[in-house]
């Protein structure tokens, strides 16, 4: 146990400030299959499997999870072995993971490392996702902050060089923006509805108009954007 506790701490101060897949280590990969779903009282349980491609032979990575844009923190009682399989500490078996209580427009955020953080690989997934799609052209919303009073916007499969007009509204109140698509075809914003409209809660819609037919989403921020689904 005090081994595990030393070696999580080592890997903390890395994992929190480099996390994401710009970090990851070269050949490591994690996948993330969602399994079933399970009514669990008000809540919903997500059930995933979590598999490694390319852990080096004799290694084992810590499992952490970031939630909501907080510091990651450990996963208790797994890890991955070098064969790739999530295994259970104290078994030896390989097992699943539960996802429980995830809010719309949450992401189920995991990342592994060894205990130096040398080794880094990180996946994620969106089961209740806030998006709006039209052919290729897709916008997704994503809670960023603990207290979802921030949003990190995504679009995808927009034609480089397209111009779009942004709208981001909550009833009357309007905040326009304006934005070029990169050659990559994808774009990011991040959305502070709390700090724009000056309310810690409420309704807001995202609007983006282009050359083709206009995408729009809809998305609660604040406590009520917490509640599980």
């Amino acid at each position: 146990m005090a081994a595990a506790l030393i070696a999580a701490a080592c890997a903390a101060p890395t994992l929190a400030t480099r996390w994401g897949p710009e970090w990851a280590t070269r050949d490591l990969a994690l996948t993330l299959t969602e399994l079933r779903r399970e009514k669990s009282g008000n809540r919903m349980d997500v059930v995933f499997r979590l598999n490694a491609r390319g852990v080096p032979h004799g290694a084992k990575l810590l499992v952490w999870h970031k939630s909501r844009g907080a510091r990651p923190q450990r996963v208790p009682g797994v890890y991955l072995a070098d064969d790739g399989r999530l295994m259970d500490a104290q078994s030896g078996e390989e097992t699943d993971l539960h996802a429980g209580g995830l809010a719309r427009g949450e992401s189920y955020d995991l990342g592994a490392a060894d205990p130096d953080a040398t080794l880094r690989a990180y996946v994620k997934a969106l089961p209740f996702p806030v998006e709006a799609r039209e052919g290729r052209r897709h916008l997704q919303a994503e809670i960023g902050s603990v207290g979802a009073d921030v949003w990190l916007l995504t679009g995808e499969g927009f034609s480089p060089g397209e111009n779009l007009d942004a709208v981001l509204a909550a009833g009357e109140d309007v905040h326009m923006d304006h934005l070029t698509v990169p050659a990559t075809g994808m774009f990011t914003r991040v959305l502070f509805p709390a700090a724009v409209f000056g309310r810690p809660r409420g309704k807001a819609t995202y609007r983006v108009t282009g050359r083709g037919a206009p995408l729009e989403l809809s998305f609660s921020w604040g406590p009520p954007a917490l509640t599980p689904e």
